[in-house]
């Protein structure tokens, strides 16, 4: 292969989904609480190691079902949306939206450190917990994942690893 070529494995897995509730928050207005069967998409770039291989596709898969696992049949709340307000209060988790408010038991609500709750920052959120999990010197270069709300309507972030060769 020449120096500028990379090669990657995606994975599009039907059962990389989690079911879960939300809302984002927009200017002086907010969507209803509802929820989407969201799709999870992985892309991993880099050289073939010695063996043929990116990655191994079982130890990637493992590492995106664990993801989604702990968001499926949740409540996703964006604990820095500058607009809402999320207090947790003995057993539940208290979310507060102007004069709305909202109580739901702890193991029910997963608190997420970003401002909206939109397919592209679920995808920024799954990328950094991705990268988390990710072997140091491995050499990979660049990671996609995408999130899909609806078939046909997904969102996703690609950013470079900046790994060293294999």
């Amino acid at each position: 292969m020449a120096a500028s070529d990379e090669s990657y494995v995606r994975l599009d897995k039907a059962d990389f989904q989690f079911c879960a509730a939300h809302f984002c928050v927009f200017p002086g207005e907010r969507e209803p609480l509802h929820g989407h069967n969201y799709r999870v998409y992985l892309e991993l770039g880099g050289p073939v190691d010695d063996l043929g291989y990116v990655a191994e596709f079982g130890w990637l898969k493992s590492v995106v079902r664990q993801l989604v696992a702990t968001l499926d049949h949740r409540v996703i709340l964006a604990e820095r949306c500058p607009e809402l307000r999320v207090a947790r209060e003995s057993e539940q988790v208290r979310v507060f939206w102007r004069e709305d408010s909202w109580s739901f038991p702890n193991g029910d609500v997963v608190c997420l450190p970003v401002k909206n709750t939109t397919a592209e920052l679920l995808a920024g959120y799954l990328w950094e917990q991705v990268r988390t999990k990710l072997p140091q010197d491995t050499g990979w270069q660049r990671l996609t994942v995408e999130v899909e709300e609806t078939p046909g309507q997904r969102a996703g972030i690609t950013r470079e690893l900046g790994g060293a060769a294999r």
